[in-house]
Parts: C-alpha cells; sequence; structure tokens
C-alpha cells in the first residue's frame, strides 16, 4: 500500500468516526507497510495500540 492509499483511507476512517475519534485514535499511527495481506502499525503505546485494535481494527 503507498502513502497515498493510506491517506485515502485515513479520510474514509475519519468520515465513518468522526473528527474526535480520528484525532486521539488513528492520528496517532504510523503506517509502517503491509505483510502477508494485514497492515501494519507503529502505534506510540501499548494502550493506544490495543484500543484501536478493538475499537478500529475492522475499518483497518
Amino acid at each position: 500500500m503507498t502513502d497515498e492509499k493510506w491517506n485515502d483511507i485515513q479520510q474514509n476512517i475519519k468520515s465513518l468516526i468522526g473528527q474526535n475519534n480520528y484525532v486521539n485514535w488513528i492520528s496517532p499511527l504510523g503506517f509502517n507497510g503491509v505483510f502477508d495481506g494485514v497492515a501494519l502499525f507503529d502505534v506510540p503505546t501499548n494502550f493506544l495500540g490495543n484500543y484501536v485494535d478493538q475499537n478500529f481494527g475492522d475499518l483497518l
């Protein structure tokens, strides 16, 4: 996946979950590529990573 594609996905997610949720939970993620069809992200904390996985994992 390219950075351009990730930017498109972020805009779609923002429209689905709202600005506040996007800023708090999705924008801190660092896109790190795709491996075996799974998107990989860098997260600043384990808490954030777990929360995003549980609440927004299906969107990503």
